[in-house]
Formats: C-alpha cells, structure tokens, sequence
C-alpha cells in the first residue's frame, strides 16, 4: 500500500541509519534515480574521525524527521474530521 509518493532530493533510510534497528517501510523508485548509501559501518566511522559533519548530518537529520512528523500530523487531523 503506498504510503506517501516523494520528490527529488529526498532522504530515505535515516531512521534506521541513527536507530540501529530495521526499516518501517520499503520504498520504490518509479522513475530512473541516483542513490547515494552511507553504510552504518560509515556513519559509525564518520562520528569518530569528524565529530562535527556527524553532528551537522544529526541536525539534518532531526530536520527531514520533523517535517515528516509534522506531516503524519496534518494527515491524521484530516482524517479525524
């Protein structure tokens, strides 16, 4: 079932890059797409020799998670309605 359809320049996957546990859902490209992967292996790699892009992607990340939660939010007001 889908979900949510997304645009270009989205971010997929960092829940379970911070998290550590596995995926909340699978996605599909409909169209040709270039993909870039950090690897856990990276990213733990990434906090220990440059603590600072490490915490500037967090702060990315807190930023692509809160716009998704903001989001989810106007979707359930809509359907309580």
């Amino acid at each position: 079932m889908r979900v949510r359809s997304l645009g270009r320049h989205t971010t997929i996957g960092e829940m379970g890059l911070i998290t550590g546990r596995p995926r909340s859902a699978n996605i599909a490209a409909e169209t040709r797409s270039v993909l870039y992967e950090l690897s856990a292996e990276d990213y733990a790699r990434l906090k220990h020799e440059e603590p600072a892009l490490s915490q500037a992607l967090l702060g990315y990340v807190i930023g692509v998670m809160s716009e998704r939660l903001s989001f989810a939010n106007r979707a359930i007001g809509v359907l309580q309605r």
